[in-house]
């Protein structure tokens, strides 16, 4: 029997989550979110379901001519994923009953969604005489009026902004950015509100008084107001590593620079745009100046906005804010790939490979966007184009590895377990010196040669991934369940597989792994309470049910134990396991 593989996967091991710019914002927009329920009522339904299932569009089709015809094809468009086409039809509907004030919204949304920044303007002027407290209309009225340098009439539509609203949260923040725009730093710090550390916005206020403290020439004010923040080894957002960095450089010089973004980048896994950084400060160059125009103040706050809508699970309005970030600061990468993460993620893979494509040529996010590429072409279907496009950038940065896992994964999910151990291979070659975050590629080459039928080689690349993270609980849960499931070093693999369940309490099929050890060797009763924990833990898997089963079977519940087997059956194994089950079910479970 194969080694029944723990949630996460081996080809997605577990990632650790970026903390959140405004780790509070989230209690305060589900108020406000209510508060705004009217005028908001048509943008969840036009917005917060496009990575539904597809739905057939051939009735709708029948009747597109008309108005229903043209709505009903909007509708299914949404529930399809595809922003573009919905936006076409709506708006053809919108045409023949212009009245239609929610219809409208549903318009304008996705007019921002898909891109269509003119008409996202128009829709947004028609929107704000009718109905002063649509929110995002003005954002997108503000923005223009930023773009094209009219602070004034920037500032009236901040002023015009409903005070309960999540523009309206915001705006003080926005108005200190206009005085940056006038070139008056000093004003815009006057102008940032105080507020206490309880307080929702003091985490994005921080940071962004930081920023326009280093624009108003005060470095070393704005290293002292980051510092409880950014202290080294405690992980931050990107960007304010960022600033962070470019501080510490002023004042403390390159060196002192290039710890702190070495020691950020591993907090981070490395992402490529800090590893730019390390590069620029090598140099002697500080790195790139981040929140240094109003638009980029802008694109952060609503990039917060985005993290906290997501927390909701309101992904599809969270899009609208995103495309709003990237209008304020087009040559945001982090705006960017947020934008493309949201359409990948709502079924709109085709859109999001045409967005992340927008990226200015040189950016520092170039990298990463790349890499998002690549998940947008394989949310596409297209995995050839996807590994190709994978072996260009393996090649593009031989220094990086990233790329190369990544073709790994590809291969070993899609059961091409040669392809995948030349694929580590490679990576591991660029690898002078193995790290604690390496172990993936050893625990990742160790399954597929399992998978190749040479162990000796696996439990080398096991060992070696356990020295690197002693504590790895995937790992301790691979290698152990192996051990007991071949006969061998059965003690030692006991205490492993004890160990990762310490390690990962409530991942059922770690608990199973500890359960089945129990079973082969013979402690029948620990087996079956261990089993029952992992059916728990994760009551849809047919290997859990299974070893549920036989357990059941050994200490004489045989009628139990057949029902184990029959529920198995129901949960779609392969058809070995089918097989098995079934022969089970007839005969029992062999003495």
């Amino acid at each position: 029997m194969e080694p029944h593989l723990p949630a996460p996967t081996p080809d997605r091991p577990a990632k650790r989550r970026r903390r959140s710019r405004l780790p509070a914002l989230l209690g305060v927009l589900v108020p406000l979110t209510a508060a705004c329920a009217p005028a908001l009522q048509a943008s969840n339904g036009a917005l917060d379901d496009l990575s539904s299932a597809p739905a057939l569009m051939t009735t709708a089709h029948s009747v597109e001519s008309s108005a229903i015809g043209d709505y009903l094809v909007g509708q299914y468009a949404m529930d399809a994923g595809d922003v573009v086409q919905a936006s076409d039809a709506l708006e053809r509907a919108l045409a023949a009953d212009p009245d239609d004030l929610d219809l409208r919204r549903q318009v304008f949304l996705l007019d921002v969604a898909r891109g269509d920044l003119a008409g996202a303007k128009d829709q947004a002027r028609l929107l704000t005489e009718i109905d002063p407290g649509a929110d995002e209309a003005h954002l997108v009225l503000f923005i223009d009026a930023l773009q094209a340098g009219r602070i004034a009439d920037a500032r009236r539509i901040l002023d015009a902004l409903p005070e309960r609203s999540i523009g309206g949260l915001i705006a003080p923040v926005l108005q200190a950015w206009l005085a940056v725009a006038e070139g008056d730093p000093q004003l815009a710090l006057a102008q940032l509100p105080e507020v206490e550390p309880d307080d929702p916005l003091f985490a994005v206020l921080t940071y962004h008084r930081a920023a326009i403290q280093a624009l108003a020439g005060q470095t070393a004010a704005a290293r002292a107001t980051l510092q409880p923040q950014a202290q080294e080894g405690q992980q931050i957002p990107v960007r304010m590593a960022l600033l962070t960095a470019r501080l510490i450089f002023e004042l403390d010089g390159p060196a002192t620079a290039r710890h702190y973004l070495q020691g950020a980048a591993a907090l981070h896994e490395e992402p490529a745009v800090l590893g730019r950084a390390v590069e620029h400060v090598s140099a002697g160059q500080p790195p790139i100046a981040v929140l240094t125009t109003a638009g980029e103040g802008a694109a952060d706050l609503l990039l917060a906005i985005v993290e906290a809508l997501r927390q909701q699970g309101a992904e599809g309005r969270a899009i609208v804010y995103a495309r709003l970030a990237t209008w304020a600061a087009p040559g945001d990468g982090e705006a960017v790939l947020t934008l493309g993460s949201l359409m990948i993620a709502q079924g709109s893979p085709q859109l999001a490979i045409e967005t992340l494509a927008q990226l200015p040529e040189g950016s520092p996010w170039e990298w990463e966007a790349k890499l998002a590429t690549v998940d947008a072409t394989l949310a596409a279907g297209r995995q050839d184009e996807a590994e190709e496009l994978l072996e260009r950038m393996a090649e593009e940065r031989p220094e990086r590895i990233d790329a190369l896992v990544k073709l790994g994964d590809l291969a070993r999910s899609g059961e091409r377990y040669a392809e995948a151990e030349r694929a580590y291979d490679r990576a591991i070659a660029r690898v002078a010196a193995p790290s604690a975050p390496d172990w993936r590629l050893f625990y990742a080459r160790g399954v597929a040669r399992e998978r190749l039928g040479r162990w000796p080689e696996a439990v080398d690349d096991f060992q070696q991934a356990l020295q690197l993270a002693p504590d790895q609980p995937l790992v301790l849960n691979y290698l152990g369940y192996s051990w007991v499931d071949r006969g061998e070093n059965l003690r030692q693999a006991l205490g492993m597989l004890q160990k990762a369940v310490e390690l990962r309490p409530r991942d059922g099929f770690i608990i199973d792994s500890l359960g089945w050890a129990y079973f082969k060797i013979g402690r029948l009763n620990e087996a079956v309470s261990w089993l029952d924990r992992a059916v728990e833990a994760e009551p849809g898997d047919p290997v859990i049910n299974e070893h549920l089963g036989d357990a059941y079977w050994r200490t004489g519940r045989l009628r139990e134990a057949r029902f184990q087997w029959q529920r198995a059956l129901t949960l779609s194994p392969d058809a070995e396991l089918a097989r098995l089950l079934r022969d089970k079910l007839a005969n029992g479970l062999e003495s």
